[in-house]
């Protein structure tokens, strides 16, 4: 008689396993799906690139010895956005301009970037001033970027490839 007392109550212990672990799936599941869907639309909404960037031509990475860099000589001294303490901060910037030179459009602008150097810089000022303190000490990938979107837009090509800060000093 205690066996199968015994028997019943592991059946009964078995029975509610189940059906409790029915009911987490039941109530997980629809959560998670809602959730990786609200992830993956911010992600598409704000274009976060979960994978590095590659300096690309053609869907083939760019050889380093197609790759030519122009520093812009002289350092600028940027004044920022006034943020959230409301005083006046600096940007100490030198600039370098990264270029494919297996580009169409290299040769032609290649040999006159140099005399267009203060519109490159002109343009810099423009984008890095337009940031706070913060933003731009958090974000400096993000205002490289801005200033390589801009570049490409004033000279009509992407022959440059990459905006680096060689120096960076905020004040």
């Amino acid at each position: 008689m205690r066996k199968s007392i015994i028997n019943i109550i592991i059946l009964a212990v078995c029975i509610i396993n189940v059906v409790l672990c029915g009911i987490l799936v039941f109530a997980i599941v629809p959560a998670m799906t809602s959730t990786n869907k609200m992830v993956t639309s911010i992600c598409k909404l704000i274009d976060l690139e979960l994978e590095g960037k590659e300096l690309e031509e053609n869907g083939d990475a760019i050889p380093i010895d197609k790759v030519v860099v122009h520093d812009i000589a002289d350092e600028m001294t940027i004044t920022l956005k006034n943020g959230s303490d409301s005083k006046t901060h600096y940007a100490i910037v030198k600039i370098s301009i990264i270029m494919n030179s297996a580009h169409k459009d290299y040769a032609t602008y290649s040999t006159v970037l140099p005399t267009q150097e203060s519109l490159i810089k002109s343009k810099a000022i423009e984008i890095i001033s337009n940031y706070t303190l913060e933003q731009a000490q958090g974000y400096t990938n993000v205002v490289e970027e801005d200033i390589l979107k801009a570049l490409q837009e004033m000279y009509k090509s992407d022959f440059i490839i990459g905006v680096n800060f060689r120096e960076l000093t905020f004040s």
